[in-house]
């Protein structure tokens, strides 16, 4: 909202509201609505979803019961409020093989994963790169100059810093049994 209001050459006229963050309306009939995934959804539709960080932590991504609970929540709650035509983006790390997007790519659960496209940019270059890069080639930081060598230095750190596993699922987006 704040980014709306303070950029009118977007062209996007906000109904004056109070200034609500969470639910606000535009003018030609638009809006957004954000809540938790444990958050109220009753009574509301969607045409457009995001799923951001539907997992706090590594803590929450090893419980069994939360990731069913986030399972059964996207079958009952967030998928009953979709209204066609509609897009769902899913923004996650992924922290553990059995996780939202893992059972989303899943064929052993509800749901099609070829209606799915997923887009993963990881840490150090997999075969098929979506940025095109050769495997092994590292993401270089948006923070620093650096060259690919220094950030395939820096990479390791990180991987000798977190290990194997954490690094596995968190930087390659590909996580692995414990």
């Amino acid at each position: 909202r704040r980014i709306i209001e303070d950029n009118p050459d977007l062209g996007i006229a906000l109904v004056p509201d109070g200034g609500s963050y969470s639910k606000w309306d535009t003018l030609e009939g638009g809006g957004m609505y954000t809540t938790s995934v444990r958050g109220a959804l009753t009574g509301r539709g969607a045409r457009v979803l995001i799923v951001d960080d539907p997992i706090r932590d590594f803590v929450e991504s090893h419980s069994q019961v939360i990731r069913q609970n986030l399972w059964d929540w996207w079958l009952s709650v967030a998928q009953t409020r979709l209204e066609p035509p509609y897009f769902v983006l899913v923004v996650m790390t992924r922290w553990h093989e059995d996780d939202f997007v893992g059972r989303i790519f899943s064929t052993d659960h509800e749901g099609d994963p070829r209606s799915w496209e997923r887009i993963s940019i990881p840490a150090l270059a997999e075969e098929n790169d979506l940025l095109g890069r050769d495997e092994g080639a590292p993401l270089l930081s948006p923070i620093i100059e650096e060259s690919e060598e220094q950030a395939l230095g820096r990479w390791e750190s990180v991987k000798r810093a977190v290990g194997m596993y954490t690094f596995s699922a968190m930087y390659q987006q590909r996580p692995a049994p414990a």
